[in-house]
């Protein structure tokens, strides 16, 4: 009530800016006070220029043109090829690799770093994309939809990420 009452009345020469992945999810009485502008996706011209001028090269290159983001940068090479393993391992159902994966990314702590965690589903969701793409396998699109329902337990809710590393290779085991 008092974000929408600041929404109504905001202070004078103030200006917010909402960001959201997720604008169907906001209440109509935010969106009714507010002027929606969408931001395309970046030209992949654009972002080999950005990753030219920062000399951004090898897997973090490549990432940023598959998915758009720079997210990852401060991420290892290294990391990022774990946690690609690790995405490929849901898709392919090796279980055990997936628990191998997840207890060195968690790396002994009950929870994994959340950044890396959403590096993952990042990650996961362009492999899976991918895989998609080659041909129509069933199982895949039961794992879109897990994808899915974790994506927004991560987003949505507080929940622990090691109960939805466990969820996924369960239920992608199950796909």
């Amino acid at each position: 009530n008092a974000f929408l009452k600041t929404l109504e009345e905001p202070p004078p020469d103030t200006y917010f800016v909402l960001v959201t992945h997720a604008p169907n999810r906001l209440i109509s009485t935010i969106i009714s006070r507010c002027l929606t502008i969408r931001f395309p996706e970046l030209p992949k011209e654009k972002i080999e220029k950005v990753c030219e001028l920062e000399n951004i090269s090898g897997l973090h290159r490549e990432l940023a043109l598959k998915t758009g983001a720079f997210l990852f940068l401060s991420v290892s090479e290294e990391k990022l090829k774990e946690m690609a393993h690790l995405a490929d391992a849901v898709i392919k159902k090796r279980s055990l690799d997936l628990i191998f994966e997840v207890n060195r990314l968690t790396k002994g702590k009950k929870e994994p770093d959340k950044k890396n965690f959403h590096l993952f589903l990042l990650l996961l969701r362009e492999k899976l994309n991918e895989y998609l793409k080659k041909g129509t396998h069933p199982e895949l699109f039961k794992l879109h939809e897990v994808l899915s329902f974790v994506e927004e337990s991560v987003y949505n809710y507080n929940l622990s990420l090691r109960s939805l590393f466990e969820y996924l290779i369960v239920k992608g085991d199950l796909a």
